[in-house]
């Protein structure tokens, strides 16, 4: 049996203009299984997996049924609305981009 919540396989990258995330989400067959949550500089990722495994041996046969739930927490270096951010899944890879329009690089003075 799966364990009821799993922290997917991630890769962050970072460009001069935008975050890339990419998360592996495998048994999650449609978009409308993933859920994607922005508070302030916090990506929350949430994505609820089935599957079905049959089995046969001799002349038993039986079916299980498995649920989990995938969780994601990303944490990025600055705040960010849903207008900067856009996402796509394909082929059990869920695309994160965050636009780094807002982001304006500031001198601080030490005193």
């Amino acid at each position: 049996m799966w364990d009821n919540r799993i922290e997917p396989l991630s890769d962050i990258r970072e460009t001069n203009d935008k975050i890339l995330i990419s998360v592996d989400l495998p048994f999650i067959n449609s978009k409308d299984q993933i859920e994607i949550y922005v508070n302030g500089d916090l990506i929350e990722i949430v994505a609820n997996a089935s599957r079905s495994i049959k089995w046969r041996k001799g002349i038993s046969a039986g079916e299980a049924f498995e649920t989990s739930q995938y969780e994601k927490r990303v944490r990025l270096p600055f705040a960010v609305s849903e207008d900067d951010i856009k996402a796509t899944f394909k082929n059990g890879i869920l695309l994160i981009t965050v636009n780094k329009k807002n982001v304006k690089k500031r001198k601080i003075n030490v005193y």
